[in-house]
């Protein structure tokens, strides 16, 4: 156990400090979108592209961890948003939106990092394969869902054109599309080129990490204790009690399964309350990132104790 708080550890102090010093006002807050903009734009997508680029051979797809993943996560985002409707009387946009905390995870700026360090031969494999499912289907649903249920709704159409206009302007997904392109033709960078991308993307995962606790700060924290604790304990103990039901039915091999279901155990995304705002539920989101991400610190730390064991 002191081997793997020593990895996760570190992380979630980075995390912390970024809250602590946008909190207290050390770091002014309106910084911050400065530096989530060189985060998410530079360092990240340069991070994703090299992961992928320039891991193994070998396809860097894999159908039957997207199909373990599709099956662990949508179910329970269903069921989250009828709960969120139901039985804490969110509205049913606003329980759509509230829906995507329940089962999506910050696979970009802590399940990368993370499992690169612990899983470094499935790491890229798992989160490429992990980010089309999250970016072709699942955040879509939610965001057309949110809208059709909306009092004022757009329309089908115009809801699929906005969404098909905000993938292709995606940085990470864009980043993945070219690394996957860059394998295929043999035409990922060298020399400099490569020592030049490595430089920047090493700033990539103490800034993400960092991002993530200066994000919380900035929100106001409010919300149903109930509603917050049930988003919360679906993301941190459902979701990868699930994964550990599903997986192994799709997924044979021991390290890429592990590597599958440490990414489900890391909390919601960062910009989760970016997504709920769109209802105006932000508060109940950011309230629940905060939470959750305090509180992954011993559960990631507990999924990978007993993964390694």
């Amino acid at each position: 156990m002191s081997d793997i708080l020593t990895l996760t550890t570190p992380l979630y102090a980075i995390i912390a400090l970024g809250y602590i010093f946008v909190k207290s006002g050390f770091i002014n807050a309106s910084f911050i979108d400065a530096l989530g903009q060189f985060t998410i734009r530079i360092s990240l997508p340069v991070l994703v592209f090299l992961a992928i680029s320039t891991a193994g051979k070998g396809a860097v797809l894999n159908i039957p961890a997207m199909a373990g993943y599709l099956l662990s996560t949508l179910p329970l985002m269903l069921v989250g948003r009828w709960l969120l409707h139901r039985s804490f009387g969110f509205g049913p946009s606003q329980s759509w939106s509230l829906s995507l905390g329940v089962a999506n995870p910050n696979s970009v700026m802590i399940g990368l990092p993370l499992s690169t360090i612990v899983f470094p031969d499935h790491a890229a494999i798992v989160f490429s394969s992990f980010m089309l499912i999250e970016n072709v289907i699942l955040i879509p649903l939610t965001l057309i869902g949110a809208d059709v249920a909306g009092s004022k709704p757009k329309g089908m159409g115009k809801t699929i054109r906005e969404i098909g206009k905000s993938l292709l302007s995606n940085p990470i997904l864009l980043a993945v599309l070219l690394a996957l392109a860059a394998r295929g033709t043999d035409l990922g960078p060298q020399g400099t080129a490569l020592k030049t991308l490595r430089i920047l993307a090493q700033t990539g995962p103490g800034l993400a990490l960092f991002y993530i606790g200066a994000t919380v700060a900035k929100f106001s924290l409010s919300g149903s204790p109930a509603a917050i604790s049930t988003i919360t304990f679906a993301k941190l103990i459902v979701q990868p009690l699930l994964a550990m039901l599903i997986f192994p039915i799709f997924v044979s091999d021991p390290r890429l399964l592990a590597t599958c279901i440490l990414f489900t155990a890391i909390p919601m995304l960062t910009i989760y309350p970016l997504f709920a705002r769109r209802t105006d539920s932000q508060s109940v989101a950011a309230t629940a990132l905060l939470v959750a991400t305090t509180l992954s610190f011993p559960t990631v730390t507990y999924v990978l104790y007993l993964l390694q064991s």
